[in-house]
């Protein structure tokens, strides 16, 4: 079994109810080689007494209270600036670690070249707010690749674990990234890990990912057919396809000059999808380029979107 560190990073709001399962989850891990900082972004509950308790009987806890409020996502990659280890993953509040995670994500990732940026990810199963589990279908992982996640992100955060070589991709740009134009943290990362590294997908379910009334993030609902349609009408993801257009802005400020020609061509295409009015222009840049989501209802949607006038879509995205 391998002794390499793996460096465990934990943001928290008001997370008294499930947070003790999910630390002693860490507890039961079988690899042992862990460091957890959590950051707390301003709890009033009973969090930040419950991470001192743990802190005090196990020191590999580190607790950061002193921080400013930054937001989900500025927590988590600045996390990733306090310890230097081999490996991270990043963890949620509530959720609950089967005890093999770490050890079969770091197995993965010391499979691979170790200069390289990458990712491992894995497959999660559901449990509500009483540890029951819940029968439902979830998006399959798509496609690991550049393209793929230039317009949709197939990764949750709390089931993947990092190199220390993508790590220091995400931490260099770190004061010159406009958090705002960022969609989340655990699609950022898979971005810049395809874009100049390696994304991998375990089908093991190393994660009992909570959902409950003050989830911040959910998992991908239940696919039924009225479902799909209720979407497709009511234009339901036009946040989140916008929001990947914006973030491909961003990836293009921050990351573009060490991108190849192809990669440039392909993430400018995606940023300026709803920038202006070209609807057929636009559509055949997508499929020329094999930008086309895997899924049709997005694809729908964005192509219905294409079609709305600015001024009309631009209220939508509001």
């Amino acid at each position: 079994m391998s002794n390499s560190q793996v460096t465990i990073c934990m943001s928290t709001y008001n997370g008294e109810k499930f947070l003790s399962d999910q630390i002693e989850s860490f507890i039961n891990q079988t690899h042992k080689a862990w460091h957890l900082f959590v950051h707390d972004d301003g709890s009033s509950d009973q969090t930040l007494n419950i991470l001192s308790k743990y802190a005090q009987q196990d020191p590999r806890i580190t607790v950061l209270s002193s921080d400013p409020h930054l937001g989900i996502k500025k927590s988590f990659l600045t996390l990733l600036e306090k310890n230097e280890s081999p490996f991270y993953a990043f963890s949620d509040q509530d959720d609950i670690w089967e005890p093999q995670k770490l050890e079969k994500l770091t197995a993965k990732l010391e499979s691979t070249a170790s200069i390289e940026p990458a990712l491992v990810y894995s497959d999660f199963k559901k449990i509500d707010a009483f540890n029951a589990p819940i029968m439902d279908k979830t998006i399959t992982p798509g496609n690991t690749t550049y393209k793929s996640f230039l317009r949709i992100n197939t990764v949750t955060g709390c089931t993947c674990m990092i190199n220390l070589s993508l790590r220091n991709l995400l931490i260099q740009p770190l004061l010159n990234i406009n958090f705002d134009l960022m969609y989340m943290h655990d699609w950022w990362a898979a971005l810049v890990a395809s874009a100049f590294g390696q994304v991998y997908f375990l089908p093991d379910q190393l994660v009992a990912y909570r959902q409950h009334g003050s989830n911040t993030i959910g998992a991908p609902k239940q696919r039924t057919l009225m479902n799909q349609l209720n979407k497709i009408f009511k234009l339901s993801d036009r946040y989140f396809l916008n929001g990947a257009a914006v973030q491909a802005k961003l990836f293009l400020q921050v990351y573009g000059k060490h991108l190849s020609t192809s990669q440039r061509e392909d993430c400018q295409i995606v940023a300026n999808l709803f920038r202006s009015w070209h609807p057929l222009s636009k559509h055949s840049k997508l499929v020329a380029n094999h930008l086309l989501m895997q899924d049709n209802v997005y694809n729908f949607q964005t192509n219905i979107l294409l079609l709305t006038p600015p001024k009309l879509r631009n209220s939508h995205l509001k």
